[in-house]
């Protein structure tokens, strides 16, 4: 089993890899938001530990986050990495 700092490093090489969306959780490109690379692709039994640790560390729902205006796909790889640290 996956720590959630493995999840998140590897959430963050999925959206390296794939792409990245906002405001839906996966397209049909297979681009997604951060929440989908976390917790659809690796994390299925522990969720919770892993929003926690990115909601702690930006002070606001994963989501709401991801969705906002002018997020770029750097900032998101960067927190998720960020998160696997903290």
């Amino acid at each position: 089993m996956m720590t959630d700092a493995e999840i998140l490093n590897k959430a963050a090489d999925y959206l390296m890899q794939y792409g990245w969306t906002q405001y839906n959780f996966v397209g049909e490109d297979g681009r997604s938001c951060c929440a989908y690379a976390a917790i659809h692709c690796y994390a299925k039994e522990r969720t919770l530990g892993v929003v926690r640790r990115v909601e702690r560390l930006t002070g606001e729902s994963i989501v709401l986050w991801n969705d906002a205006p002018g997020r770029t796909l750097t900032e998101v790889v960067t927190t998720l990495r960020k998160a696997a640290v903290t």
